[in-house]
């Protein structure tokens, strides 16, 4: 897979701006996101979700022990939906991104 590349609204690590300062890279397994100097790259194994509601696309990820949310937003959200699907992301769309048991 070609690395897919978007611009547009980011937070990561508590810093957040809107189009077009924030970017999304898409790689066969890593996903990196950025915004004005602050990146992050994910792997499967450190994300615990990743969630679409609107034009938002949430990442929920473990840092040691800790839970850490990323966010990035784009009015091109199919584009990359697929794109994660592609690079092996399992995406849940409209949902908070966790499985619960039925009681």
């Amino acid at each position: 897979m070609a690395t897919y590349t978007q611009r547009g609204a980011a937070t990561v690590n508590g810093v957040h701006w809107g189009w077009p300062f924030g970017k999304i890279e898409v790689d066969s397994g890593k996903v990196r996101l950025s915004v004005l100097g602050e990146a992050i790259t994910l792997t499967p194994p450190e994300i615990i979700s990743i969630r679409t509601r609107s034009w938002h696309v949430t990442f929920d990820y473990r840092t040691s022990m800790l839970g850490e949310t990323a966010c990035f937003r784009t009015f091109r959200q199919r584009l990359l939906i697929d794109a994660l699907r592609e690079a092996g992301f399992a995406v849940q769309e409209g949902g908070d991104g966790f499985t619960r048991s039925s009681s």
